[in-house]
């Protein structure tokens, strides 16, 4: 299974992103999280990123 095929669990977060305005409320939200918390000294982007899709 490849990373961006419909079946991969670890994008099931996108069901809930169900119009463009929800999709940009997301991203808005995350950059928001990475411009205020992100410490690369302690962990990596792909980490950050990651714990935000499973812990909101």
């Amino acid at each position: 299974m490849g990373d961006f095929e419909e079946d991969n669990p670890l994008l099931s977060f996108l069901d809930g992103l169900t119009n463009e305005k929800a999709i940009h409320q997301y991203i808005d939200r995350l950059t928001s999280r990475i411009v205020m918390k992100y410490d690369p000294e302690w962990e990596s982007l792909n980490e950050f990123v990651w714990d935000y899709v499973e812990n909101g």
